[in-house]
């Protein structure tokens, strides 16, 4: 499991805030937007082998955001795009290797009725590599989300 860590950790000091935000900015055209802030380190931990006391805990970025801006027309006709923000974040408590900060962009444009969606769409349009977990001592990984398009039906009873 790679997010287990041994149990000889004392204590970690998580500090977090996030910031949500919604503006209509004309009719029919809107935008969001938020930021997360997560401060979280090993206040005192030590594995028997390695003090890592004031390192980041793994796998946490010290910032996150993320923009989206939405057209809805008032005949069923929208399209949003959105652009998410992952900052660096450390493989393990050693601190020593870690993830650079990417950036995902996202799309959609479709028709929504009362109960009837339809949708094509794109994920990592820009197909952006990145691991969504690593572990540096076997150089293995999973990589994230590759880029993809689709098309999407819902129909609502």
């Amino acid at each position: 499991d790679l997010h287990s860590f041994p149990t000889r950790r004392s204590s970690d000091l998580n500090l977090c805030m996030e910031l949500d935000l919604a503006a209509r900015i004309a009719e029919g055209l809107s935008t969001d937007a938020s930021l997360g802030c997560t401060h979280a380190t090993f206040d005192s931990y030590n594995d028997g082998r390695a003090d890592y006391s004031g390192n980041d805990v793994p796998i946490s970025p010290r910032f996150t955001a993320q923009v989206g801006l939405t057209y809805r027309h008032e005949d069923g006709f929208f399209a949003r795009a959105e652009m998410q923000h992952f900052g660096k974040s450390y493989w393990d408590a050693s601190n020593e290797g870690s993830r650079s900060a990417f950036q995902l962009v996202n799309a959609r444009l479709g028709y929504e009725a009362e109960n009837f969606e339809a949708y094509i769409y794109g994920k990592n349009i820009f197909g952006e590599r990145y691991y969504s977990h690593y572990l540096p001592s076997s150089n293995t990984g999973i990589m994230g989300d590759p880029q993809r398009f689709g098309i999407e039906f819902v129909y609502k009873f």
